[in-house]
């Protein structure tokens, strides 16, 4: 019999340490390290007129036709983004491009692949 307190659940002893294949890496987490030291370059080849603010980029949105920076800002560490103007926003770089070019997440990650070059 196990001794717990009422609600709590016996712990389960992991044999092994689970270690994913070689061939199937994360390509989510491979491009998101790959960008992290270049978000404000790639950025600034995706959408011309981006200006920085601080350790943010203030963008036109291409979403609205507007050619000004105004209300999309990137964080240029974390590569989180906000567009305040229709109230979408996203976590990474990878989410970003993906809003930006009407991809899915997947097809974001995987063309963002192939402009740094890795392997995923």
């Amino acid at each position: 019999m196990h001794d717990m307190t009422k609600g709590q659940r016996p712990k389960q002893k992991l044999t092994q340490k689970f270690k994913p294949r070689p061939w199937e890496s994360n390509i989510f987490d491979e491009v998101k390290g790959a960008s992290a030291w270049r978000i404000e370059r790639l950025v600034r080849a995706w959408v011309p007129g981006a200006r920085r603010s601080g350790d943010h980029l203030i963008v036109p949105n291409p979403k609205c036709g507007d050619l000004s920076p105004s209300n999309l800002i990137i964080d240029l560490h974390t590569g989180s983004w906000n567009d305040r103007e229709r109230g979408y926003y996203g976590k990474d770089i990878i989410s970003f491009y993906a809003y930006f070019r009407g991809l899915t997440q997947l097809e974001a990650a995987r063309d963002l692949a192939m402009q740094l070059g890795v392997d995923a």
